[in-house]
């Protein structure tokens, strides 16, 4: 019952900042049309790769696409290809400001990961390092971050923490996790 409950309160959140960030749905909800025009991300009733759960909105002529059920990090970069988009990359604090406004109060993965080599934070999609180190780190010059305060520390279990999150705990602030954790996921269309 009270689980419910939160889940209307929190779909109720999600409709109220949708309305304001003017998306609009259309059909079921979890389907909706979006802009071709302004990038690839395709997301309507008639794309049978599109989830249930794909929230869209636009930024700054962006598509993104908000996948509200948790997912491994894998599945979710996966489900963002099959939208013929990506895992977003957050590259200033405008879109920093978008993405927390979008997935508020849930964490949610992003595209940057140190799974190649420790502690060398790089964005997949074109390889761009912007952090190397652990929260004592050094960001690549020109190139945005917003890590936590103690973040990145990979203390996570077993194989450590390798896959970015804009993490609730932080305010949205980003931190390292477990890819194997389910989040929700921020696709956006390739530029």
């Amino acid at each position: 019952m009270h689980r419910r409950r939160a889940l209307t309160i929190t779909n109720m959140v999600t409709l109220a900042l949708a309305l304001a960030l003017g998306v609009t749905a259309c059909g079921r909800i979890g389907y909706a049309d979006v802009d071709a025009s302004a990038g690839t991300l395709d997301c309507d009733a008639a794309n049978p790769a599109c989830p249930r759960d794909a929230v869209p909105a636009e930024h700054d002529g962006r598509n993104y696409v908000w996948l509200e059920t948790p997912r491994t990090y894998s599945d979710a970069a996966a489900a963002c290809t099959a939208l013929g988009g990506r895992l977003a990359r957050i590259d200033d604090e405008a879109e920093q400001d978008f993405a927390w406004a979008q997935t508020r109060p849930n964490t949610m993965w992003l595209a940057g990961e140190d799974r190649a080599e420790e502690g060398v934070w790089l964005w997949p999609d074109d390889g761009t390092v912007f952090w190397r180190g652990l929260q004592s780190g050094v960001s690549t010059p020109g190139v945005y971050t917003n890590w936590g305060s103690v973040e990145p520390n990979n203390s996570g279990d077993g194989d450590g923490e390798d896959c970015l999150t804009l993490w609730t705990p932080t305010g949205g602030r980003w931190a390292d996790e477990a890819c194997e954790l389910r989040y929700t996921a921020l696709c956006e269309s390739a530029p």
